[in-house]
């Protein structure tokens, strides 16, 4: 039910956060190799016991 306008917007500030380097090393600081953490599964809305096995500049690969 959202105009153009309004998805352009949201949009604009989701590319905001992402790329805003002072969040990804809060984040990343939090996140360590190996133990399990508990995330919000994509699609599922759930929280999902995974483990981090690699870490790119703004991209992790977990395994659940």
């Amino acid at each position: 039910m959202a105009t153009s306008a309004e998805l352009y917007q949201l949009s604009w500030v989701i590319e905001q956060l992402i790329a805003d380097t002072r969040r990804i090393v809060r984040t990343r600081s939090q996140l360590h190799h190996g133990p399990t953490d508990a995330v919000l599964g994509l699609g599922h809305w759930q929280l999902r016991a995974t483990r981090i096995v690699a870490m790119k500049d703004r991209q992790a690969t977990l395994v659940d």
